[in-house]
């Protein structure tokens, strides 16, 4: 398990918000940002892509894409 996924949940279930953190950051829109200057929009465009099922929700996800976003390399 991870420290993020939840008891039901595998790393599988959190690979693409940590994909999707890693690619966000490597974007030219939020590259020289700061997580606390681009979490809001990445929030929203979020919720827009796999918001909606109740599973992927933000909430759910949030850690795992910042620690993508942490990760990421330039």
């Amino acid at each position: 398990s991870n420290t993020y996924a939840s008891s039901d949940a595998s790393y599988d279930d959190y690979a693409p918000a940590y994909r999707y953190g890693a690619e966000m950051r490597n974007d030219a829109r939020y590259r020289n940002s700061d997580w606390s200057k681009v979490e809001d929009a990445l929030h929203a465009d979020w919720d827009a892509r796999y918001g909606t099922d109740g599973v992927t929700t933000w909430d759910k996800v949030k850690a795992a894409v910042r620690h993508g976003w942490d990760r990421a390399m330039f």
